[in-house]
């Protein structure tokens, strides 16, 4: 036998260690029970504090219901369950052979019923029981929800109908306010009806979320304990307003819609509770006209049913005995039940006792309170201790406390002891032979106020988990029994006690806060097993540092648990030396004397470490200024891919890399975990929430580092001295700090550099495209291939422009063409050499979307100022020559404009005033002698084409002095041919035909062929002005 046998066997826990109450033996209930402190009020006296053995003994003495009313919370349903365990105990119980009947809160109707019939024989009872089981079997919760509402509909009616019998019953002249409230009920009373029955309504008033159908699921199947904590047993105004909230009101009909305007539903809270109630009062109405619909009992009511129970067990001389735990929760019945209660004993009918716990304010009691408390002679109340902090803590203890004793002894053994002891209110306390050793580790755990081992907890270590598991919205720790049962209790006991046999318990329990500073101490104290002493440290011995565990953890808690070498160290002072910090400009020099403000700002920081709180603006900035420092420092080289110049001179000259993505105005978008404050523009993370918070190595080492940057800023001011990291615990900040630093900031880095490439990438590329398209460069096989390509290796793959303007155009494209493609290649950088071509293919393709993709406006003036003048130019070739064929064709249309000139030169009759033929001839032959034929067809096709980008392809890639050439020669002809006409047919008009053979047939046959090349040509020429 050892120091195991006081942690519970695993069945004797889940025997024992029950979370539904309902689920508990007697045995155990009575070994768990908690003493209640009651109070007892008559109507002649004054409150009397009573235990609940008074209470045991009043009940023996009197054959009237006795009420027990109690806030919700404070244990009506496990008074009730104490004193029917008790009952059992009793002499008188056991030889009159009391027919004891416990109604749970949670049974459904149709159970509620069957425990009344509970081991009754005879054929009424048989007959009851099959129409129960008929009927039960039978409803369907949307059925019985629909029915439910039918009836609410006629029971408000009546409520109208009663209240104006009411005030004609107290005439003109009675209270005025009581007549107020009658007039107000029955007002609202008359506008509900059309509302309850408007199909509209009504779906949601029997939702499957609805408190109707809860009522009706309730009837059918009754409910958990789990569910009876979350449901009520009235709609609630919430509920009520949500459903008032959840339809159009122009969905409605129109009897309803002036029901909502009458009783001024949609816009006055005050209205809403006051038909809130009134609908409640009409709830139970219809709950108990339904059960009477649905249970018919041959020909009979419940009434009926109940007397013959009691005749049965009076012919057995047996008294019967009721127990509700929860009036409300057999509202159904609720008005028959205790007027059956109440009826007086006759000699037909059998001795009746019963206890009816309700909720205080319950309408269904509040009725008939004055009846009830007259007849009982007391109204016993559970009063609520207003319990401090400190005194739930001492319940919560002793309440773990009862649970470890009752699960050592057993059930078996607990039934025994119920037995032998049947009178006594405490169960013994559980013990064993342990050696001197053991029996100091035992005692080292401590013991509850009830002189309870609490072994394998001590009083640290339960208020410590119920601080996790068991607090409210007000974030105060409160008795809740099931979340300590569950979260204190089965979860260390049932789960863990092979753990603790095997020398590794509290390896795996899981622990919701981690102390940065205690963790960071215990592994540094090179122990076997540091995740244990961790665990054992937060949970049983609440101290925040290691040098606080010597003077507050036993060690013996510590052998107990297989951690020797943790225990040597708590039998002395634990000194921790701090590892040296790297090398750096500026070491810390040896803590000079401040105060320490590092412990107070660790337990300010604790609720956030420990996800119980955010984290306050005031830490949250903090954090995110000095890792916008820490990242600035680290100014990125070229190869992290972007140059902060190239960027952002064109956007803000004072604005760089940094600025841009790590601030918007004065706020940083870093994105600290837990906290409020978070823009969600934020590209940078401090730590994700799930590693800050996780309760992982990474998550210690996440908050130690929070605490070694905030604790940094405290001692460094803006405003004040600054001590860098000469101060107390400055060491281990630095290290944290720099460890951090080393591994955050390049990350941090890369994720600067795809910010800026999202945000400039796409637009940079974009831009190239236009232009590319701008210069009127082919694209390669690879398009990034020609984005790469250089001024100078674009100034050569393209054709001389044709004049001045377009040379300034080019050049003005070229000249943003290279800072455009030092900003792209710069974002995608990924060496000195190379480019991320994937990132390069995804913007590109991001970059084609763009409706917009123009050259910037000083180009577009340009090219546009470059098109119009050269248009005229295209025309003029286009309408001259457009028809020529083939190269051979256009040679022979110079030959025949040459010869034209050489004629009229040799006849004399060559126009002054006009190009010479000699000049003429030299840009003739020119244009034959570089003439590219390819080239010419597609100046042919600048006349077909609207699409400027084409027009600028097709022209960049012409040879300029070509065209210039074309230009002049159709330039020389047009004027030459409009100066040769009228010196032609003067000549040809003064020679009369009889004498055109007079002339020499060489001039004559000149002349003529001057004559028909002008002919031919004027099909080409066109209007070169």
């Amino acid at each position: 036998m050892g120091l195991e046998n006081y942690w519970p066997a695993r069945e004797n826990v889940l025997a024992c260690v029950k979370i539904e109450a309902e689920e508990l033996s007697e045995e155990t209930l009575l070994s768990v029970h908690e003493p209640m402190q009651l109070v007892k009020f008559s109507t002649s006296t004054d409150e009397v504090v009573a235990t609940e053995n008074d209470l045991l003994k009043h009940f023996l003495q009197i054959d009237r219901p006795i009420p027990i009313v109690a806030d919700a919370g404070l244990g009506k349903s496990h008074l009730v369950r104490w004193l029917h365990a008790k009952l059992k105990t009793q002499e008188i119980v056991k030889e009159q052979k009391w027919q004891i009947v416990r109604i749970p809160k949670n049974a459904s109707l149709r159970q509620t019923l069957h425990l009344l019939l509970e081991n009754l024989d005879g054929e009424i009872f048989e007959s009851a029981r099959k129409k129960i089981d008929e009927v039960g079997s039978s409803l369907v919760a949307k059925e019985v929800a629909d029915l439910f509402v039918t009836f609410l509909k006629h029971r408000i009616e009546e409520i109208s109908v009663d209240a104006q019998n009411t005030m004609r019953s107290i005439g003109r002249d009675g209270d005025p306010e009581q007549l107020k409230k009658l007039r107000e009920k029955a007002s609202i009373a008359r506008a509900l009806p059309s509302l309850v029955d408007d199909v509209e309504f009504k779906k949601y008033l029997i939702h499957p979320e609805s408190y109707v159908y809860k009522v009706a699921t309730r009837w059918i199947k009754g409910v958990s304990e789990r569910e009876l904590e979350l449901k009520e047993f009235e709609l609630s105004i919430i509920e009520f307003e949500k459903i008032i909230n959840s339809f159009s009101i122009d969905d409605l009909s129109l009897p309803s819609r002036n029901a909502i305007k009458a009783l001024q539903l949609d816009s006055v809270e005050e209205k809403r509770k006051s038909a809130l109630q009134v609908i409640n009062d009409g709830i139970v109405k219809a709950t108990q006209t339904t059960f009477q619909q649905l249970f018919q009992f041959n020909n009979g009511n419940f009434q009926d049913v109940f007397k013959e129970i009691r005749r049965h067990l009076k012919s057995l001389d047996r008294t019967l005995v009721i127990l509700v735990e929860d009036l409300a929760a057999v509202s159904a019945i609720e008005d028959v039940l205790i007027d059956c209660l109440l009826e007086e004993a006759q000699d037909d009918l059998c001795t009746l006792k019963s206890v009816l716990a309700v909720t205080g304010g319950y309408t269904g009691y509040t009725k008939r309170q004055a009846t009830i408390r007259t007849r009982a002679r007391y109204e016993w109340q559970i009063r609520d201790n207003n319990d401090t902090q400190e005194n739930i803590q001492n319940r919560i203890v002793d309440f773990c406390s009862r649970y470890l004793n009752a699960a050592r002894h057993g059930s078996k053994q607990l039934n025994e002891i119920v037995q032998r002891n049947q009178q006594a209110d405490n169960i013994d306390v559980w013990s064993t032979e342990l050696d001197e050793k053991q029996a100091n580790q035992l005692e080292s755990f401590g013991k509850s106020s009830i002189d309870i081992p609490l072994f394998p907890y001590n009083r640290k270590s339960i208020i410590r988990l119920a601080s996790w598991y068991c607090r409210n919205s007000s974030n105060e720790i409160v008795f809740n029994p099931r979340d300590i049962l569950e979260d204190v209790l089965l979860n260390i006991l049932r789960d863990h006690r092979e753990d603790y046999i095997k020398g590794l318990f509290p390896l795996n329990v899981e622990i919701k806060e981690r102390i940065p500073s205690l963790i960071e101490g215990i592994n540094q104290l090179s122990l076997n097993s540091p995740d244990q002493a961790i665990k054992l440290s937060i949970i049983w011995a609440d101290v925040k540092t290691v040098e606080q565990l010597s003077s507050s953890t036993p060690k013996e808690i510590a052998q107990a648990f297989n951690l020797e070498d943790f225990a040597k160290l708590l039998g002395s002072n634990i000194i921790i030396d701090p590892a040296p910090p790297p090398t750096v400009p500026r070491e810390p020099k040896n803590p000079i004397n401040v105060p320490d403000k590092g412990s107070n700002l660790e337990d300010e920081l604790l609720p956030w470490f420990n996800k119980q709180a955010q984290i306050s603006q005031k830490y949250a900035n903090e954090l995110r200024i000095q890792l916008y420092e820490m990242i600035r420092k680290h100014s990125p080289s070229d190869w992290y891919g972007f140059k902060n110049s190239k960027i952002f001179t064109k956007v803000n000259s004072k604005s760089d890399v940094f600025d841009f993505t790590l601030k918007s105005g004065q706020r940083y978008l870093i994105n600290i975990p837990g906290s409020s404050t978070n823009e969600r523009t934020s590209n940078i993370d401090f730590y994700s929430e799930e590693d800050f918070f996780s309760g992982s190595d990474t998550s210690a080492l996440a908050q130690r580092t929070a605490l070694a940057i905030l604790r940094y800023r405290q001692n460094n001011p803006n405003d004040g001295q600054k001590q860098g990291w000469d101060y107390p615990q400055g060491f281990e900040d630095y290290t944290y700090y720099k460890n951090f630093e080393f591994q955050w900031v390049p990350i941090q880095i890369q994720e600067i550099a795809k910010t800026i490439r999202k945000r400039f990438l796409t637009d940079a590329v974009a831009k190239h495209l236009a232009l590319q398209e701008g210069l009127g460069l082919k694209v390669k096989t690879d398009i990034l291939d020609t984005f790469l390509m250089t001024r100078v290796h674009i100034e050569n793959s393209l054709e001389k422009p044709i004049n001045e303007n377009f040379q300034e155009y080019r050049s003005a494209v070229l000249d943003e063409w290279e800072i455009n493609q030092s900003m792209w290649k710069d974002l995608l950088s990924i060496s000195n050499v190379a480019v991320d071509r994937d990132n390069f293919n995804i913007a590109l393709k991001q970059a084609r979307k763009k409706v917009d993709n123009q050259l910037p406006g000083n180009l577009r003036k340009l090219q546009s100022v470059v098109i119009k003048e050269l248009k005229p130019v295209f025309s003029q070739i286009t309408e001259n020559l457009s028809e020529t064929e083939n190269v051979e064709e256009l040679y022979q249309i110079l030959d025949e404009i040459l010869e034209s000139y050489k004629t009229s030169e040799k006849l004399g009759l060559y126009p002054p005033n006009t190009v010479t033929y000699r000049t003429a001839k030299q840009y003739i032959n020119d244009l034959k002698e570089n003439l590219k034929w390819n080239q010419f067809k597609e100046i042919i096709k600048l006349q077909v084409t609207s699409n400027e980008k084409k027009l600028l392809e097709i022209l960049s890639n012409i040879d300029g002095s070509m065209i210039d050439n074309i230009r002049k020669v159709l330039i020389h002809w047009s004027e030459f041919n409009k100066a040769i006409n009228p010196i032609m047919n003067q000549r040809l008009n003064s020679v009369d035909e009889k004498h055109i053979d007079e002339l020499s047939e060489a001039v004559t046959q000149s002349i003529l062929k001057i004559e028909r090349s002008l002919v031919s040509l004027e099909q080409h020429k066109g209007d070169t002005e």
